[in-house]
């Protein structure tokens, strides 16, 4: 992938403010892509095709049942007319995808999995139960959600950790207060938002999203390359849809915590990735990168 372009050429006592700037700077994972067509769909047309709601079709896509192209945009996709062709040609297709994407909260997979909630709690915490998404209200604690199907399937293979003595393994660590719900989620999360990128620094954008900022700093020094990757960051949130359907807004404060990698083993499995998606990303920019252009165009800016 070549460098960013900056299109503007700052006359002499009149430097540009940094917001012309950042209007300014476009990035060829947006300018490479080729245009969406009639050989593909949106997805609010998709799932008016298939029948489902806005939060059923994103569940379907995230668990790999509904497959999605790259559109004109940074992490825009799209559906390709072939695999909407494929999906309606099967009989019951929007009942079939919609049990497929069902989504439970603790609560409701204790009862389908016959538990007590506590055990569920401990389950989950333990990671053996992974949530597809969460959502939060305000400072309160996040309340995940977890494919139904997915907990079918848990129970029809691990039947003996729904009743009785939890491994010795299992029960010190959550003695010790270890809690995977967080580290599964967002290893679930960005290993499909790798899997859709195509280009390296939308690569290295997903593995520095979730990275802290100081640690993100030590990893790229240069602003203007984590400008870049800011600019590239990823839809890394739950969908901002209510169960239900009903639309609300974004993670709240107590949710943000969840976005972000803890802990010495998580945290340096992201630096790792981060750092060879980089190696590849400016190798692919050359020597006269990005980081480069954008950077002596900010030092100008007031």
């Amino acid at each position: 992938m070549t460098a960013p372009i900056v299109r503007t050429v700052p006359s002499a006592g009149h430097p540009p403010s940094a917001r012309c700037v950042r209007r300014r700077v476009a990035t060829d994972a947006g300018r490479g892509a080729a245009r969406p067509g009639r050989d593909s769909a949106s997805p609010r047309r998709a799932a008016h095709e298939l029948g489902l709601g806005a939060a059923e079709f994103e569940a379907a896509v995230r668990l790999g049942r509904i497959r999605t192209v790259p559109g004109a945009r940074p992490w825009e996709r799209r559906v390709a007319r072939a695999e909407l062709d494929r999906l309606r040609a099967a009989p019951g297709f929007t009942a079939a995808l919609r049990e497929a994407a069902r989504l439970v909260n603790a609560a409701t997979g204790a009862e389908l999995l016959r538990i007590s909630p506590a055990r569920f709690a401990r389950l989950a915490r333990g990671g053996c139960l992974v949530p597809l998404d969460f959502h939060a209200h305000g400072h309160r604690a996040a309340v995940w959600r977890y494919p139904a199907a997915e907990l079918r399937a848990f129970a029809a293979h691990r039947p003996a950790l729904l009743g009785g003595r939890l491994p010795d393994g299992m029960r010190r660590a959550l003695q010790r207060c270890h809690d995977w719900r967080g580290p599964h989620w967002r290893a679930r999360r960005t290993t499909q938002l790798v899997t859709q990128a195509e280009d390296p620094w939308l690569r290295a954008a997903v593995y520095a999203a979730v990275l802290p900022a100081h640690l993100l700093a030590a990893d790229v020094p240069d602003p203007g390359e984590r400008l870049r990757l800011h600019r590239l960051r990823p839809p890394l949130e739950a969908p901002c849809r209510a169960p239900e359907g009903r639309p609300r807004p974004g993670p709240g404060r107590g949710a943000w915590p969840l976005l972000t990698a803890a802990g010495p083993d998580e945290t340096r499995r992201y630096r790792d990735g981060l750092r060879r998606a980089l190696a590849e990303a400016r190798g692919a920019a050359g020597p006269a990168g990005p980081a480069v252009t954008i950077r002596a165009v900010l030092r100008r800016s007031p």
